[in-house]
């Protein structure tokens, strides 16, 4: 390749590298949480943390839930090896369940429409962060359900969260938006 290519060929290279810079950091700071309803938390942890099957969002934010608690260590994954692909499940599975100390809830399991409760449910979640605790949401994102953890606010307002796409970290600052579009959704709180 002659040296005047190269040069251009750099060049191009070196755009394409800072716009990314750029495009991580508005991105990082749209999903900085603001406010002291906010849960610090080791990323290195969800980092490490895996969804083991396509089928396991479920038990794979409640062991996040746990490790970010430091009830399991960081290589437990009993709850996604029990579920597996489960099809039919949902918090339902873990409603008022003891799960190594901490005991889960399922909330506003209702029907999604017009009269969905949704200031309700964003009060809840408010308490929740408030009192420093994750809450785990079901979230039909690019027309497909996941399970979110969310663990605090974004400078406008909403929600950050995060979840797991087999061992890739998946982050969220739309949240809010979202169960307005989807006129609804259940969430899972627990408690020590």
């Amino acid at each position: 390749m002659p040296v005047l290519q190269r040069v251009k060929h750099m060049k191009k290279l070196g755009a394409i590298s800072i716009l990314f810079f750029i495009h991580q950091l508005i991105f990082l700071t749209a999903c900085t949480p603001e406010s002291n309803d906010t849960i610090s938390f080791d990323k290195d942890i969800i980092d490490k943390h895996s969804q083991l099957f396509p089928l396991s969002m479920i038990p794979s934010a409640v062991e996040m839930v746990l490790k970010l608690n430091h009830k399991v260590p960081v290589d437990y994954y009993d709850n996604q090896k029990m579920w597996r692909n489960n099809r039919d499940g949902s918090f339902l599975n873990y409603d008022s369940v003891s799960v190594n100390g901490l005991r889960f809830y399922q909330k506003f399991n209702l029907n999604r429409g017009e009269n969905f409760p949704i200031d309700q449910l964003f009060t809840t979640i408010d308490q929740e962060l408030s009192e420093k605790r994750f809450v785990l949401i079901s979230l039909n994102t690019n027309r497909s359900w996941g399970v979110y953890v969310i663990y605090g606010k974004t400078e406008n307002g909403d929600y950050a969260a995060f979840t797991k796409a087999g061992k890739k970290t998946l982050m969220e600052s739309s949240v809010k938006e979202i169960v307005r579009q989807m006129k609804g959704t259940d969430i899972m709180i627990y408690s020590d």
